[in-house]
């Protein structure tokens, strides 16, 4: 996004971006560099709002591991019926990566192979 400041000033951000405002002059800012622009007071050059609060998603880990169990399980289940095959390792078992995104925390293979190993009987018992 393009972006001018009312002074000079070089912007550090936490993510490693640098960006160097020249007053009134129109700066590309990287969009993970757009929060802490704005925070200096950077606006866009084109005169529009920016909304910094519309891509922060607030996330929730919950602690229980049956609530974790859970949205492991409902995780999997949307990830088998997506069937895209960048979600599962080699040996058909869904990646740690892709499920973690589905439920917004962090999740280890160790803490869904439980999970992933009841899925399958759960589909055995019911004879698929």
């Amino acid at each position: 996004m393009m972006m001018v400041l009312n002074r000079n000033h070089v912007l550090s951000t936490l993510t490693g971006h640098t960006v160097g405002f020249v007053k009134g002059e129109p700066v590309f800012v990287p969009k993970v560099a757009i929060r802490e622009a704005v925070a200096i007071g950077a606006t866009p050059a084109d005169g529009s709002d920016v909304d910094i609060l519309e891509d922060k998603k607030e996330s929730y880990e919950p602690f229980d591991l049956s609530e974790r169990a859970g949205l492991i399980m409902e995780a999997i289940l949307l990830l088998v019926e997506r069937n895209d095959r960048e979600d599962f390792t080699a040996a058909g078992a869904p990646r740690a990566d892709a499920i973690s995104k589905e439920v917004g925390f962090r999740v280890q293979a160790k803490e869904f192979a439980p999970v992933w190993q009841r899925y399958h009987d759960e589909l055995a018992e019911a004879g698929n």
